[in-house]
């Protein structure tokens, strides 16, 4: 591998640290999941290996089940406007 591993971790330190950033137990199989949905973009070192870049792991924070979720929905709704739409008028011909 060209790059240096510095600015890498792997997946069980980058559970350790997400665990600690995030206040809640974090298994390796979990820094897996997340690279899986594009939120981490890991670095293949070999077929099972893959190092995790440190200011991706470090930025991240781990929430509560659906709090995400709830935080989208959030600010889909304030981004709606309510109420009718204009009608159009149509021109004539």
């Amino acid at each position: 591998m060209a790059e240096s591993i510095e600015g890498f971790y792997t997946a069980s330190q980058a559970a350790e640290v997400l665990s600690r950033n995030s206040g809640k137990a974090i298994k390796p199989l979990y820094v897996s999941t997340l690279a899986r949905y594009g939120i981490l973009h890991p670095v293949k070192v070999t077929a099972r290996v893959n190092l995790y870049p440190k200011a991706e792991v470090d930025a991240y924070r781990v929430e509560e089940r659906g709090v995400k979720l709830a935080h989208m929905r959030e600010a889909k709704a304030r981004s709606v406007k309510r109420g009718r739409k204009p009608k159009q008028v149509k021109e004539a011909a």
